[in-house]
C-alpha cells in the first residue's frame, strides 16, 4: 500500500513539476522540496530515486513543509553523508540535542546532527512544526554541499579547496583558532625574513654594508662578557648628573645635554612627521611621559608594592644604597601619582571627548580631530622651568615647525610639575626611566630584573621581554628597513615590481572604462569619480626612494668598540637625523607606512593612495596571467574599489573629506549598497553562523567590484583559461577556523569569511556560470535579477 501511494505521489509530481529557484522568504511546500531534491540528490547519492525518497512517508504535497519534514526529506535524499572531518568538524555545532524531536524523524535528522548540519540555538527546541522558507531550505542545502565539497556547481569554494579543508589542522587551530592563505603566506615571508637575518649573522660582509650592520648589532647583543663587565657604566654619567640636581635649572640643563648627546626623550619627546591635515607639510609631534605601569598597578595594593620593590631593586642594581634607592622609589611613585590622577579618574580625556562627540562613523577623520596644531611658543610658555625651544634645538629640529598634540590634558599635567617644587622627584623619575629602558641593553641582571617583574605582574612563567627582545626578533624589528631592502632585492626586484605596476594600471584602465559605462551614475559625478581614480597614488612593492635612516648609524662590532647600548644610541640618533634629512630632500609621498614584506594591501582614503607591498606580490605571484589577475589582480582592484565604498566615497581625489556627489547619484549609490547588504546578510560561513551584510558591506563592495575589473581585464588577453582564473581566486581565500573563532569573526571582522567571499562574489558573474555550466538547480546559482554589482 505504501509503495502504491509513493508511485501515485511520483506521478503527481512529474505532471506538476515546475522550475523553482530558491532564495526568497516565502514558505515552500513539500512538493517544492521534493522537486528540488530530485534535481540535485543524484549527484551525491548514486542510489537515489524519487520512489525511495517518498517511501515510508505520507506527506501532503501541497502543504507548506514543516521543519521536521524538510530535514527528514533532505536526509533521505542524500542518505549516506560524508564523515565529519577537517574544517567541517572544527566549526560544527556541539552538543546538539532537542527535547521535541518527533520519533518518526529522529533517525534521519539524527544523521544530519551527527554531521554538523543542524544548528543548536541553545534553547533545546527543534520546533518541528515550524514552516520553512525558501531561503531556509536553501541554507540547509548549502550546508550539505559544503559537507561534501565535491561539486563545483554547488559549492565552488569547498570544491577547489577540498583536500585542504579535509586536513586535520587541529594543532594549528589550537594555537590561533584560524588558518588561512594570507596568514600562511605571511608566516612564510617571515621565515624568509628570518633566513635573511641568519645569513647576515653567519656570513662574511664588506665593512659598511647593510649585512655587516645587522651582523654587528647581533654580535654586540650577544657580547654578554662586555655587557656584564660594564654593568651600569654606559649610563652612569647621566645618573650621576641627575643625582646632583638641586633645582629645576639644573634639571633643565640635564635634559638639554642628554637630548643633544643621545636623541633620547627626557620627560618630553618630539618626532618629525607629516601633519595629519596636510601631508605636504611637516610638524613636530609632541608627547610627554605617561606613567603607564603605575596606572596599570595603582588600583591593586599588592601589585603597587611589587612595582615599588622593582624600582627600589633597580636603583640598588645601579649602585645606590638601599636608603637612597628607597628614597628615589618614593619620589618616582609620588610624581607618577600626580601625573596619572586625571587619567585614572577619567581615562584618556581628550580622546574620549572626541569619540563621544563624533563617534567613529564613516565621516569622522579621527586623525584630524585628535591631533591639533599649536605654536611652540604657546606650549613652551606652559613649562615655566623647562625650555622646550632648547630641547627642540638639541634634537636638531626646526623650532618654527608647529607642534602636533593629541591630548593637551597630559601636557598640562606634566607642565604643572615644572614649577620649582618637584626637582628631585622629577630627577628620580628620569633616572628610573633611563635604567628601565637602557637596562635592557646593559648587563643581563638589569634585563632579568625587569623581565621577572613583568612575569610576576602578568602572572606567567614565560619570559615577557623575550617575545620582542630575543636577539633575532629584536634585530628583525630594529633593522627591518635593511632586511626589507635585502628581501626585495632577492625576491621582488625592479622587473617584478614593474610587472605588478602594469597589472595595476591595466586594472585602472578597466575600472575607468567601467565608470564611463556606468548606467546609474550621472555625468558630473562620473567625471569626478574618474578624476579620483586617475589621481589615485599607487605604491607597489617598496619605496622608489628608501627612507633609510639606518644609513646615518655607525653600528660597530665588539672589535670596533661597539656595545649593545652604544649601537642602540646610534640607531636612535639615526632615526632623528633621517627624519630631518627626509623632510628636506624627499617628496613626502615617497614615505611608506607599511613594511614591504607585509602580506597585505591597503587603501588610505585621506591620501587617495593604494599600497601594495612586495610581500603580497611575491606571495601571490604566478607564471600564469589568469592566476595573477585572479589573485594579486583582485587584491589590487579590491583596494582600488575601496575608494568608492561607503567610506572612501566621502573623500575626493585629493583625500579631502568632501561631498563630491550629486544628491541623486548619492541616493542611487545608497540604494545599490542596500542590495549588496541584503545579498550577503544571513549567508552562512558554517552551520548557524551568519554573515552580517551591514558589517561586511564595504569589503563586499570591494570584492565584487574587484572581480568585475579583473574579469574584464583578463578577457583582453585572449584565449583565457577561466577555470584556472576562478580556481586561483577560490584558493586565495582558503580559510579554516574553530567555531569559537568563526563566531567572533562574524560579529567583528569587516570582511566576509573566505568561503562567503568566494561563493557570493562569483555568483554575480555570468562568465562563472558559463565556465562551469551552472543552472538554476545548482547551489551556486543566483537569479540574474538578484545579482549585485555597484561598480
Amino acid at each position: 500500500m505504501k509503495k502504491l501511494f509513493s508511485i501515485i505521489l511520483i506521478l503527481v509530481l512529474i505532471c506538476t513539476s515546475v522550475t523553482i529557484v530558491y532564495g526568497g522568504d516565502n514558505y515552500i511546500t513539500v512538493r517544492d522540496v521534493v522537486n528540488r531534491l530530485d534535481k540535485v540528490a543524484g549527484s551525491y547519492n548514486p542510489q537515489y530515486t524519487k520512489e525511495k525518497l517518498l517511501s515510508s512517508s505520507s506527506f501532503v504535497l501541497d502543504e507548506d513543509v514543516t521543519k521536521a519534514q524538510c530535514y527528514y526529506l533532505i536526509s533521505r535524499a542524500f542518505d549516506n553523508f560524508p564523515q565529519l572531518q577537517g574544517d567541517c568538524l572544527a566549526n560544527a555545532p556541539s552538543k546538539v540535542t532537542y527535547y521535541d524531536m518527533p520519533m518518526w524523524a529522529g533517525n534521519e535528522i539524527g544523521k544530519m546532527i551527527s554531521c554538523g548540519l543542524v544548528d543548536n540555538d541553545g534553547s533545546g527546541a527543534f520546533y518541528p512544526l515550524q514552516n520553512v522558507t525558501e531561503k531556509e531550505f536553501d541554507t540547509i542545502l548549502q550546508r550539505v554541499y559544503r559537507l561534501y565539497g565535491t561539486n563545483n556547481k554547488d559549492d565552488f569554494y569547498s570544491y577547489v579547496n577540498h583536500n585542504e579543508l579535509l586536513e586535520d589542522n587541529s594543532d594549528k587551530l589550537e594555537d590561533t583558532g584560524n588558518v588561512n592563505t594570507i596568514d600562511e603566506a605571511q608566516k612564510h615571508n617571515v621565515e624568509m625574513f628570518n633566513d635573511i637575518v641568519n645569513e647576515c649573522i653567519d656570513g662574511s660582509w664588506e665593512k659598511g654594508s647593510k649585512e655587516s650592520a645587522i651582523q654587528n648589532l647581533y654580535l654586540t647583543i650577544q657580547d654578554f662578557k662586555t655587557r656584564n663587565e660594564q654593568g651600569v657604566e654606559p649610563i652612569k654619567p647621566f645618573l650621576d648628573q641627575l643625582s646632583q640636581v638641586k633645582d629645576d635649572s639644573q634639571l633643565n640643563a640635564f635634559v638639554e645635554d642628554y637630548t643633544k648627546k643621545t636623541s633620547m626623550p627626557a620627560f618630553v619627546n618630539f618626532s618629525l612627521a607629516p601633519q595629519p591635515n596636510d601631508e605636504g607639510k611637516y610638524g613636530l609631534y609632541f608627547d610627554c611621559y605617561v606613567p603607564l605601569m603605575y596606572i596599570s598597578v595603582s588600583q591593586n595594593p599588592d601589585e603597587l608594592e611589587r612595582y615599588k620593590k622593582y624600582i627600589t631593586d633597580m636603583f640598588e642594581l645601579a649602585g645606590e644604597s638601599n636608603k637612597k634607592a628607597l628614597e628615589d622609589a618614593e619620589n618616582v611613585l609620588n610624581v607618577e601619582k600626580l601625573l596619572s590622577s586625571d587619567i585614572i579618574a577619567n581615562g584618556d580625556s581628550e580622546f574620549m571627548e572626541t569619540v563621544e562627540a563624533d563617534g567613529f562613523d564613516d565621516s569622522s577623520n579621527i586623525m584630524e580631530k585628535l591631533y591639533k596644531s599649536y605654536d611652540l611658543d604657546v606650549i613652551d610658555s606652559k613649562f615655566k622651568t623647562l625650555d622646550l625651544k632648547a630641547i627642540v634645538k638639541a634634537f636638531g629640529y626646526d623650532e618654527n615647525l608647529p607642534l602636533i598634540i593629541w591630548d593637551m590634558n597630559r601636557v598640562n599635567k606634566l607642565s604643572e610639575l615644572f614649577n620649582g617644587e618637584h626637582s628631585q622627584e622629577l630627577a628620580s623619575l628620569q633616572k628610573a626611566y633611563m635604567i628601565s629602558i637602557g637596562g635592557m641593553y646593559l648587563s643581563q641582571d638589569f634585563y632579568d630584573l625587569y623581565d621577572n617583574f613583568l612575569m610576576d605582574i602578568y602572572g606567567t612563567d614565560q619570559s615577557v621581554l623575550d617575545q620582542n627582545m630575543a636577539p633575532r626578533t629584536f634585530i628583525s624589528n630594529q633593522m627591518s628597513i635593511y632586511i626589507s631592502q635585502i628581501f626585495c632585492q632577492k625576491y621582488f626586484d625592479k622587473s617584478k615590481k614593474e610587472q605588478v605596476i602594469k597589472i595595476a594600471e591595466n586594472l585602472r584602465d578597466t575600472f575607468r572604462e567601467r565608470l564611463k559605462n556606468n548606467r546609474w551614475l550621472s555625468g558630473t559625478t562620473k567625471i569626478k569619480a574618474i578624476e579620483k581614480l586617475d589621481n589615485m597614488d599607487l605604491q607597489v612593492g617598496y619605496p622608489d626612494n628608501w627612507r633609510c635612516y639606518l644609513d646615518y648609524a655607525d653600528i660597530k662590532s665588539p672589535e670596533e668598540g661597539g656595545t649593545y647600548y652604544s649601537n642602540m644610541l646610534e640607531i636612535n640618533r639615526a632615526i632623528v637625523k633621517g627624519a630631518i634629512d627626509f623632510s628636506k630632500n624627499y617628496d613626502v609621498k615617497d614615505m611608506w607606512e607599511v613594511q614591504p614584506y607585509d602580506v597585505n594591501a591597503y587603501y588610505v582614503a585621506e591620501k587617495n593612495r593604494m599600497i601594495i607591498p612586495a610581500g603580497i606580490c611575491y606571495a601571490l605571484s604566478s607564471d600564469s596571467p589568469e592566476s595573477n589577475y585572479a589573485t594579486i589582480g583582485t587584491v589590487i582592484a579590491h583596494e582600488m574599489v575601496h575608494a568608492f565604498d561607503t567610506q572612501g566615497a566621502m573623500y575626493d581625489k585629493d583625500g579631502n573629506l568632501t561631498d563630491w556627489w550629486s544628491a541623486v547619484d548619492y541616493s542611487n549609490f545608497k540604494e545599490q549598497c542596500k542590495k549588496v547588504e541584503k545579498f550577503y546578510d544571513g549567508y552562512e560561513s558554517a552551520t548557524g553562523i551568519e554573515t552580517s551584510g551591514q558589517l561586511t558591506l564595504n569589503e563586499n563592495i570591494a570584492d565584487i567590484g574587484a572581480m568585475a575589473c579583473a574579469l574584464d581585464t583578463v578577457a583582453k588577453l585572449g584565449n583565457v583559461d577561466y577555470d584556472k582564473f576562478f580556481t586561483a581566486y577560490g584558493k586565495l581565500f582558503f580559510n579554516t577556523s574553530t567555531r569559537q573563532y568563526l563566531s567572533l569573526l562574524s560579529v567583528m571582522d569587516q570582511h566576509s569569511y573566505g568561503s562567503v567571499r568566494v561563493k557570493r562574489t562569483l555568483s554575480n558573474f555570468q562568465k562563472f556560470y558559463d565556465t562551469y555550466g551552472i543552472n538554476e538547480y545548482n547551489g551556486m546559482y543566483v537569479k540574474p535579477e538578484e545579482r549585485v554589482n555597484i561598480w
